[in-house]
């Protein structure tokens, strides 16, 4: 009976083995059944985020697209008296301006002007005249800067094909455009009058792209193809800044960096470029480029933000789902996996990469906040900007070297 007993147990001995070796089967299995599914959950989640992203972003680069060319129409018609005004008085035109008396036609005021203006340039310049005459009456009466605009380009034109023609020994400028050209040297223009022709130029063909890129937009196309703004000069990676990758993507944060770099190549040619305007020294290019660049970083700034807001988006969903996918190993005893090592590597790179684009996002709201409190005081005050940062800064020298912590 002994020995019969012993038998059972060990039978049974066996069974049970066997059991707890079938159960750790199963328990196996179901626990990777549950990472499987997991996985294939978070890459459910995943194809979704991206498809979201990718909406997100069209309405984005269909909502910028809109701004920009808002912006870029805003700051022409700000610009557009100020160069006529620049024009009327370099070319000294402002001094055949007559105010219409009392009772008096504005026929009769411009025959008037047209008549002075003959005298001073002969015969042979009526046209031109009565050109000149209504542009100014326009100008100050009607305070209309285009017809003044359109005089100081088509002046412009003409110079750029008469100088072709003088170094070439060609003959290609028209008689309209000797007859403009004459008539200015007749009215004893001396300025030079190249720059403010050139202004003239580029905002009349900055008007047009904007009006063919609204047009384009109406019909669909979101992209920018033409150039709309005045300023030619400012270097391509500040004004064109290619759109960002998905957040997901490692590209992202090589986009963001980008994005980074080119502000903060704007903000210091914009230092320099003030210092020149300070010193006296500044070119009228650099001037226009002085002018431009604010917008430009502005630009930069809003791209910025919106590139890192999405980055931090898309990238929190990453992490929650690979601490979903570690938390799975775990609770399956894969803890020790190569797989498992590698996705914990890649969830610590991640929370690395959100805190550097977060903060580095702060750091710049911060300076925007500072570059505003400058602006407004220099607004204020009439003092330069440039002035009070060295104010500033020799104030701050002077307090640390008398605190006795530094000379």
């Amino acid at each position: 009976m002994a020995n019969g007993a012993d038998t059972l147990r060990s039978i049974n001995a066996i069974l049970q083995s066997g059991e707890r070796r079938e159960q750790r089967k199963v328990d196996t299995a179901l626990a990777m059944m549950q990472l499987a599914s997991s996985q294939e959950s978070s890459k459910a989640r995943e194809a979704m985020a991206l498809q979201q992203f990718a909406q997100q972003k069209r309405m984005q680069e269909i909502a910028l697209t809109q701004n920009n060319l808002q912006t870029s129409l805003k700051l022409l018609e700000s610009q557009k008296p100020k160069i006529a005004s620049s024009f009327v008085q370099s070319s000294g035109l402002s001094r055949y301006y007559q105010e219409i008396e009392e009772g008096e036609m504005a026929d009769d005021a411009i025959t008037d002007m047209a008549k002075a203006l003959s005298k001073q340039m002969g015969k042979g310049y009526s046209d031109q005249a009565s050109q000149f005459a209504g542009a100014l009456f326009n100008y100050y009466t009607a305070k209309d800067s285009e017809s003044m605009l359109n005089i100081a380009s088509s002046l412009h034109d003409a110079t750029q094909v008469i100088n072709a023609d003088f170094k070439n020994k060609t003959s290609l400028a028209t008689k309209q455009q000797r007859g403009l050209f004459e008539a200015f040297h007749k009215l004893g223009a001396t300025a030079n009058l190249q720059g403010v022709s050139e202004l003239a130029k580029k905002a009349k063909l900055s008007e047009a792209n904007i009006s063919k890129e609204y047009s384009e937009f109406l019909q669909g196309d979101y992209e920018i193809q033409s150039p709309i703004g005045i300023y030619a000069d400012i270097p391509e990676a500040v004004m064109n800044i290619p759109p960002p990758a998905p957040p997901s993507l490692p590209p992202t944060v090589g986009s963001i960096d980008e994005t980074r770099e080119a502000l903060k190549l704007s903000q210091l040619k914009l230092q320099s470029l003030e210092q020149k305007i300070d010193a006296g020294v500044a070119t009228d290019e650099e001037k226009e480029e002085y002018y431009a660049l604010p917008s430009s970083i502005k630009r930069l700034r809003i791209d910025l933000y919106d590139e890192t807001g999405e980055f931090e988006e898309v990238i929190d969903e990453e992490i929650e789902s690979n601490e979903e996918k570690m938390d799975a190993y775990r609770r399956a005893g894969l803890s020790g996996m190569p797989e498992f090592i590698k996705l914990r590597q890649k969830l610590t790179e991640q929370k690395i990469q959100r805190n550097q684009a977060v903060l580095g996002m702060r750091q710049e709201q911060e300076r925007e906040s500072i570059d505003e409190q400058l602006e407004r005081t220099s607004e204020l005050t009439g003092i330069s900007v440039q002035e009070i940062k060295e104010y500033q800064e020799m104030r701050e020298g002077k307090r640390v070297s008398s605190s006795g912590r530094m000379r």
